[in-house]
């Protein structure tokens, strides 16, 4: 089903994704981008559209024309992303779920590695720019990027798409902090900005951030536990 051209794994198309996903019913792990909002569930093709599951709890974090994505099980490279076209519909066994619009074209080849976890409940978690001298609000984190909400026109010229800024510090409080060797914005969405970056040498900045990152996955396990799953 899927070629390979010398190492590197062709994109599959998204709806040959889909139809597995489907007719083995396989649970994936779906995402809904604004939010980061994660959730195990699985997804039925209808009408020419695609039903996904809805655990309880999530009805404010979705709306109408955002995306929602998931990994490929068996292609953990690629991911395929879809839009939501209706909120809730009722399924047949009692359960809820939401529609999306069938998607078109290759699946996504993920940027950024590692596991993004929503950060947007510490209001004193922020990257600082020496260049610049501010910090910005930090909304999601992974080991390699994170997504920053930029102030009104100053990310146009503090974060020029592909320019490398010499240095970075991602800062939790007054004392906690991992220093960054350098930061690459990668894209623009609205007034939010994704980065990657390289973590500075040393034990403190690595150990740092996986602490941070830890932390992160565990309170996620916690919240799923009470009811977002």
């Amino acid at each position: 089903m899927f070629k390979f051209g010398g190492t590197a794994r062709k994109a599959p198309s998204a709806m040959e994704v889909v139809r597995r996903v489907c007719e083995d019913q396989t649970v994936v792990r779906m995402e809904v981008e604004r939010v980061l909002l994660r959730f195990n569930t699985r997804l039925i093709l209808w009408d020419q559209t695609v039903i996904v599951g809805k655990p309880r709890g999530i009805a404010e974090s979705l709306a109408n024309e955002e995306c929602v994505r998931f990994r490929i099980p068996w292609a953990k490279e690629f991911e395929v992303r879809m839009e939501i076209a209706a909120l809730h519909v009722n399924l047949a066994n009692g359960s809820e779920g939401f529609v999306c619009r069938q998607p078109s074209g290759q699946a996504v080849r993920i940027k950024r590695g590692g596991e993004r976890f929503s950060t947007r409940r510490y209001t004193n978690l922020q990257l600082h720019i020496p260049e610049v001298g501010l910090g910005f609000p930090v909304v999601d984190l992974s080991s390699r990027g994170c997504r920053i909400k930029a102030r009104s026109r100053l990310e146009e010229k503090c974060f020029k798409v592909n320019r490398r800024i010499r240095e970075g510090m991602i800062q939790v409080g007054d004392r906690f902090h991992i220093h960054l060797d350098s930061v690459v914005p990668r894209v623009h969405l609205g007034q939010m900005v994704g980065l990657e970056f390289d973590v500075g040498n040393g034990t403190n900045p690595q150990r740092n951030l996986k602490t941070l990152l830890g932390i992160l996955a565990m309170q996620e396990v916690e919240r799923l536990a009470t009811g977002m799953v």
